[in-house]
């Protein structure tokens, strides 16, 4: 096994999930080089991971229907062995079919994926944890288990963590709640009112509050 592709598009905490499957795969093949493509805006996160040889971020508009011929023209060349599909959707299985890797695993969700894929194996959502079942996606390749890892790494970018650790020394110094209240779905989101009801006890209290959120939030 020489090259290897992961594909995630989902969201953050989605991709954080799939790590185990670089982490074991590199166990069971050291030399192999393994590219992740990750949604647009993630690839920053794991570009610092000595596991991860390349981090391809997907732009929608490139794996867009009018596009995915030209899309999957590039990753075809790249000539991969082995092709993980850690996203259901049609659009995942057709790009899955078109990367014309030697092996090609996915789950057996929707009607396109045992016809893009060589091996499918079922999501088991009743039975297992979300680490597991995306480790199921590569069961069929019979790997040791002693190789096998179930907790998600990331490496962090060395100046960025230098960067916190100024901060956490020079800015705020002291107990310290961080607070994240947005979400891609506001089915996800806790009320405003349960947020600030929060972070007044924390004032009261002398407890710093660091509000994280995105551009658009």
């Amino acid at each position: 096994m020489k090259k290897i592709a992961l594909w995630n598009s989902a969201f953050l905490g989605d991709t954080v999930l799939s790590l185990p499957i670089i982490q074991t795969l590199k166990n069971a093949y050291p030399q192999a080089k393994i590219d992740f493509y990750v949604r647009k805006g993630f690839a920053q996160i794991y570009q610092h991971s000595p596991l991860i040889n390349n981090v391809i971020e997907i732009d929608k508009k490139h794996t867009a229907i009018y596009n995915i011929l030209s899309f999957t023209k590039q990753i075809k060349q790249k000539k991969y062995d082995l092709w993980i599909n850690a996203h259901p959707s049609i659009r995942s299985s057709i790009i899955a079919g078109l990367s014309h890797a030697k092996l090609r695993i996915g789950y057996k969700s929707n009607i396109l994926q045992p016809l893009a894929c060589t091996h499918t194996v079922h999501r088991n959502f009743k039975k297992l944890d979300e680490i597991d079942r995306l480790l199921q996606l590569i069961s069929p390749l019979n790997i040791d288990k002693n190789f096998y890892e179930n907790w998600p790494t990331v490496f962090k970018d060395p100046q960025a963590e230098q960067k916190a650790k100024k901060f956490w020394t020079t800015k705020i110094t002291g107990p310290t709640l961080g607070i994240n209240p947005g979400s891609m779905w506001a089915t996800k989101c806790w009320t405003l009112e349960g947020f600030a009801s929060i972070i007044q006890k924390c004032v009261k209290n002398n407890v710093h509050v660091i509000i994280f959120g995105a551009k658009g939030e």
